[in-house]
């Protein structure tokens, strides 16, 4: 299983790539692919967050109880 800290470089690895791929020539085609994937990814990591801060509220719950 992959951990949460690799998950997240490599969230951020891809995010990097797409934006310095924003920055060149593309056609038409290949920036919305492109711009679709760092959507994607930029997604990803706010669901991440907030799983996070859920289990996090979950445990503190638990050690309250």
């Amino acid at each position: 299983m992959i951990s949460h800290q690799t998950s997240k470089w490599v969230r951020e690895a891809n995010i990097d790539r797409y934006r310095k791929l924003l920055k060149t020539h593309l056609t038409q085609c290949e920036r919305s692919y492109v711009e679709r994937r760092l959507q994607e990814e930029l997604a990803s990591g706010q669901v991440d967050e907030f799983d996070q801060s859920q289990q996090l509220v979950r445990s503190n719950n638990i050690l309250s109880a």
